[in-house]
């Protein structure tokens, strides 16, 4: 813990895991005149690494004793097994035929998933004797940069060949709240 212009600071290490499953599934039904057809699109993306992963928090006094600002940011490098599956299946119906297509294909590689999140918000807290009540409450941002998402996979099928590349080219950004109460 140190101090920098009125700010209370820390820097913290340690390990991050994360396991992520997305998946998504589409079907369609329609006609051309006297052909049905049925077309059903199933994909995922899934990914499990683990890194390291650093911290820096900050907390600055205001007014009143009991009511702080604090600011929390984390990154992370993680490093994993990323797989996607996709499949496609079509058919075409009329009265005297039916034709049905099927495609699918899978990718299993290594890969690395950077995250950083950020807090900001205000803490109040009071203290009485060796114990400390707080409340804390904060929005909360997370980046995922590289995660991909499981509909935007790259799916392709040619005439002897069939292949499937995940989209690790999109980021995943979660925003909300923190609501804390505790006791130390």
């Amino acid at each position: 813990s140190f101090f920098v212009r009125g700010w209370q600071c820390e820097v913290a290490g340690g390990l991050r895991y994360a396991h992520t499953r997305q998946t998504y599934n589409v079907s369609e039904t329609g006609d051309y005149g006297t052909v049905l057809y049925y077309q059903t699109i199933n994909s995922r993306h899934n990914f499990d690494g683990c890194g390291p992963v650093v911290s820096l928090e900050g907390r600055r006094s205001l007014s009143p004793d009991w009511l702080s600002f604090f600011a929390k940011s984390r990154g992370s490098l993680l490093g994993g097994k990323a797989s996607g599956y996709s499949d496609l299946r079509q058919e075409y119906i009329n009265p005297t035929w039916t034709n049905t297509k099927s495609y699918s294909a899978d990718e299993n590689k290594w890969d690395a998933l950077a995250i950083v999140d950020l807090e900001i918000g205000v803490r109040a807290s009071r203290s009485q004797t060796s114990v400390t009540t707080f409340v804390e409450l904060a929005a909360v941002g997370y980046m995922w940069f590289g995660a991909g998402n499981a509909s935007n996979a790259d799916f392709g099928i040619g005439s002897s060949t069939q292949y499937l590349t995940s989209n690790d080219n999109e980021n995943l950004g979660l925003f909300g709240g923190r609501l804390t109460f505790g006791v130390i």
